[in-house]
């Protein structure tokens, strides 16, 4: 994780960040995801996490009773990318619900162009599905970690 404020790297289980001296989750100058700049975007237009919680929080539970945070599944969510993935079927599970959305239109949208928008959303599900097995995607939309099951 990032420090919102500065960007530099949090070490973890950190109350404060050792660079600037913010308080964790305080800031809204990068994201605490990827620690790129966010302009003081709600969402981080590299990793698209949601940048109005603090790390490891969210509004909303992901599933269960509110404020059991469970972690998903790594392996879901990459089978999901290999095989649904053009849908988008891999964010929605992952929380990224817009990141998810787009992938439809485009599969649907797209297939009106000779199916380019299905190859192209194809070839961007693949993608997503290699940073999910090389860890350049580790959390989900909500800042937990994956579960790591291989």
């Amino acid at each position: 994780m990032f420090c919102k404020n500065c960007g530099a790297m949090l070490q973890e289980n950190a109350n404060v960040c050792t660079q600037c001296g913010a308080p964790i989750g305080a800031g809204n100058q990068y994201c605490f995801h990827c620690g790129q700049p966010t302009g003081g975007s709600p969402f981080c237009a590299k990793c698209g996490a949601p940048q109005n919680t603090a790390p490891g929080q969210a509004q909303e539970p992901a599933y269960g009773a509110p404020g059991n945070r469970q972690q998903k599944s790594k392996l879901a969510a990459v089978i999901l990318a290999f095989l649904l993935g053009y849908l988008g079927i891999h964010n929605f599970y992952l929380g990224y619900t817009s990141k998810g959305v787009a992938q439809l239109l485009l599969t649907i949208l797209g297939g009106w162009l000779f199916g380019l928008g299905a190859v192209a959303a194809g070839i961007w599900a693949l993608v997503e599905a290699i940073q999910l097995l090389t860890g350049s995607i580790d959390r989900d939309a909500n800042g937990v970690a994956l579960k790591k099951e291989f």
